[in-house]
């Protein structure tokens, strides 16, 4: 059965709110236009967040870098140790 053209359900709009889409009816054709402008205003919001996620994974690197050296100055601390310094430590 068809549907007759006044009958047709209303479609709702799942997409979020920045999305657009521009659909048209021609015939049997549904032609589609997606908005550029949302487009550029998305790649700037991507490009803001990936420079700060850039910076937050420098910093980290700098934090990482400054432990590891500690450790190593640690580690190359307990070397100088005498055994027997450690052997009295650990009897007590």
């Amino acid at each position: 059965m068809n549907r007759q053209a006044g009958c047709q359900p209303k479609r709702t709009n799942p997409e979020p709110s920045w999305y657009r889409l521009t659909q048209t009816r021609d015939a049997q054709r549904r032609p589609c236009h997606l908005e550029a402008e949302v487009f550029d205003l998305a790649t700037k919001w991507l490009e803001r967040y990936r420079i700060e996620a850039e910076q937050r994974y420098q910093r980290l690197d700098t934090v990482l870098a400054e432990l590891q050296s500690n450790d190593r100055a640690n580690d190359q601390s307990n070397t100088q140790t005498t055994p027997s310094t450690k052997l009295k430590g650990a009897a007590s």
